[in-house]
C-alpha cells in the first residue's frame, strides 16, 4: 500500500506527488491510501481569509480531477478524512445545520467518490494494515505530542504499531517492552508547500515523503518510510 497525506490541494505539489507515485509503483504496489488532507477548504476554515485564496468550489474541482486521475491506475484506492476535510462538516453545522443530512452534501457525493470506485474512511476511524494501525494524526483530539518527533509522540499517546500523517515530517520510533515485544511509529512527510504564505519557514520541520506498507498474511508490516528531495526518493 502507498500511503500518502496531506496534499492540501489545491497547495499540493505536483512534483512530489509524482515522485511517490512512480516509487510506488515501481515497488509493486496494489493499493493507495490517501491518509487525510487531500482538500485544505481554506475558504470555510476558522483562520482569517487571504483573499487571494481559491473558492471552495475550485478546490473541489481540483480534488474531482485528480482523484479521477488516481482511478484510471489500475489500483485500489482508499480515501481517509482528515482535520481539514472535517472543516466541510462542521462549516455546514454552524451554518446550515438543517442541512446537515441531505445526502448530496456528504464527502462521498461532493467528490463523486462512489462513481469512480474509491472508498470514503471515516475522520475518525482506524484504519488496520495487519498489527499497524493507520491514522491521520488528528484523531486523539490534538497536535500529538512531540517532544523528539512525531513518531516518538505516537507512541506516548498510542503505546502501540502506529502510523500517521498530520505533522508533515518523516519520522519513526521504536522501542521493546520487558516482554521483548516491539513497537514502532511512524510520521509521514506531506505533498504540499513547504513554504507556504501563512508559515515561510514552514521548511525547517516540514518535508515531502510518503510510505510504501508491506502486510504479509500473518499481519506482520514492515514500513518504508521514505522521503523526496528535488523529486529523488531518499530512504
Amino acid at each position: 500500500v502507498l500511503v500518502i497525506s496531506d496534499l492540501h490541494i489545491p497547495y499540493h505539489h505536483l512534483p512530489s506527488i509524482e515522485s511517490a507515485l512512480n516509487y510506488g509503483f515501481a515497488e509493486g504496489i496494489d493499493s493507495i491510501y490517501i491518509n487525510g488532507d487531500l482538500i485544505d477548504f481554506a475558504k470555510i476554515s476558522r483562520w482569517a481569509k487571504n483573499p487571494k485564496v481559491k473558492s471552495t468550489m475550485v478546490e473541489i474541482d481540483m480534488v474531482r480531477d485528480f482523484m479521477e486521475g488516481l482511478s484510471g491506475l489500475g489500483v485500489d484506492i482508499y480515501y481517509k478524512l482528515g482535520n481539514h476535510e472535517d472543516r466541510w462538516e462542521r462549516y455546514i453545522i454552524d451554518n446550515t445545520p438543517e442541512f446537515h443530512d441531505l445526502d448530496v452534501l456528504q464527502m462521498e457525493n461532493v467528490l463523486g467518490l462512489r462513481e469512480l470506485g474509491i472508498e470514503l474512511i471515516d475522520s475518525k476511524q482506524r484504519a488496520k494494515f495487519g498489527h499497524l494501525s493507520v491514522l491521520h494524526g488528528h484523531e486523539f483530539g490534538q497536535s500529538i505530542f512531540s517532544p523528539v518527533n512525531p513518531a516518538r509522540g505516537l507512541f506516548l499517546r498510542a503505546k502501540s504499531n502506529v502510523l500517521a500523517g498530520h505533522n508533515h515530517q518523516s519520522s519513526s520510533h521504536h522501542e521493546n517492552n520487558l516482554k521483548g515485544e516491539e513497537t514502532a511509529c511512524f510520521s509521514t512527510g506531506c505533498r504540499c508547500d513547504l513554504e507556504p504564505e501563512y508559515r515561510p519557514f514552514a521548511y525547517t520541520k516540514w518535508n515531502h515523503g510518503a510510505a510504501i506498507v508491506d502486510v504479509d498474511q500473518d499481519g506482520a508490516f514492515s514500513v518504508d518510510n521514505f522521503r523526496i528531495i528535488d523529486g529523488k526518493i531518499v530512504g
